[in-house]
């Protein structure tokens, strides 16, 4: 661990937060984690009682992220939370709405700042009401008959000059 002296503080607030979020099982690794031997002791007493409680009832189930093909290569599907391929190592940008990668269908760009988005979320949240008419990343306010769907073909073209241009500053 990089950090040894903070190690029960942190396991302890990832186990807090994974119960926040429904994440039973993984909950339960940082608890099983915590109640080693050499952690025990160090655990503060108020977490102490619910922690061990927890390792021995565990409540099972944690929702399956959703999985997405690469919007690069279509080879793999990556869980929607994963910004890189491990099949044509491409960087994949992120929904400035959702922070999911974006698909390879449904890609957009915001017309002020040019960040992108996936198009139908982007207009759920456009339409959403009073304030919600500006770009959840620079602000602007966006005008969504300017907003426009990427090809195929433009997406394509995107990932065949992003990786020339990787390729161009590795030969530097």
């Amino acid at each position: 661990s990089k950090f040894p002296t903070h190690i029960v503080p942190i396991l302890t607030s990832a186990v807090i937060e994974c119960q926040k979020a429904e994440l039973k099982d993984s909950a339960f690794g940082f608890a099983s984690m915590l109640m080693r031997e050499e952690y025990r002791s160090q655990i503060d007493s108020k977490y102490r009682r619910k922690l061990e409680s927890l390792v021995r009832h565990r409540e099972r189930g944690e929702i399956e992220e959703p999985v997405q093909p690469c919007p690069s290569c279509g080879r793999s599907t990556l869980q929607v939370s994963e910004l890189t391929c491990p099949d044509c190592r491409n960087l994949i940008p992120y929904c400035i709405v959702t922070g999911e990668h974006l698909i390879a269908e449904d890609w957009c760009l915001c017309p002020e700042c040019r960040f992108p988005a996936k198009m139908v979320e982007l207009m759920k949240y456009m339409t959403h009401g009073e304030g919600f008419d500006n770009c959840p990343m620079c602000g602007e306010k966006v005008d969504v008959n300017k907003l426009r769907r990427f090809t195929k073909d433009e997406v394509a073209e995107y990932f065949s000059n992003k990786t020339n241009l990787q390729s161009n500053d590795t030969a530097k």
